[in-house]
């Protein structure tokens, strides 16, 4: 069966107190999350990123790109989550074990006038174990392990929470501490023919 072109549409909205229940799109997103105290010269930062090919490059001289508020990133129909295609960055100093939401959608069918039974498709996600930003490398990812996989097989979406991890020993000159998870995705198995556009929300929730 012919694959459609797959769009994955990053709507990154990054709060500080958890949401609702139930997913609905905010007529007002924002593009980034920090929170800044000078007096303590303290701060968070949470960020999508690509993933390029994963190759012995260093994380901060490879490449990655920053993605910004309702950006598309465009992914193959054949990619079989085997391979990281994105990622979400974690920026520190004195902010540890802090919970990440994620909500992603099913993929959309973007005509209106596709058969119901088209309407949405399926994917499965695979977020790795973060990678530390000043040592790691980008093909380092598949020695870290899984973090958490699963399937987004419903038109509820799929919601999971991250935890930081606890400061980097040894610790930085500056104290700052960047992480980055790649995700992968499988989009093999649960689309028709069309194009699809899906949605994921990152939000920093209260502890």
């Amino acid at each position: 069966m012919r694959k459609g072109i797959i769009s994955i549409l990053l709507l990154l909205l990054c709060i500080s107190s958890a949401s609702a229940d139930g997913f609905a799109l905010p007529q007002n997103s924002i593009a980034g999350f920090s929170i800044n105290v000078p007096a303590e010269n303290t701060f968070l930062q949470v960020y999508f990123y690509s993933y390029p090919e994963p190759s012995h490059k260093k994380l901060g001289s490879a490449g990655l790109k920053q993605l910004g508020n309702n950006s598309e990133t465009v992914l193959n129909a054949e990619d079989d989550g085997t391979v990281p295609r994105l990622a979400f960055r974690v920026k520190t100093r004195h902010f540890y074990e802090v919970n990440i939401r994620l909500t992603f959608s099913p993929l959309i069918n973007d005509d209106s006038g596709a058969d119901p039974e088209d309407k949405y498709g399926f994917y499965g996600v695979t977020i790795y174990n973060p990678l530390y930003w000043n040592d790691e490398y980008l093909d380092d990812y598949a020695g870290k392990g899984v973090l958490s996989s699963f399937f987004v097989n419903k038109a509820a979406g799929y919601t999971t929470t991250v935890t930081t991890p606890e400061m980097h020993l040894p610790t930085t000159k500056d104290g700052i501490d960047t992480w980055l998870y790649p995700m992968a995705f499988d989009l093999t198995r649960y689309l028709f023919n069309g194009a699809y556009t899906a949605t994921i929300r990152m939000e920093v929730v209260s502890q």
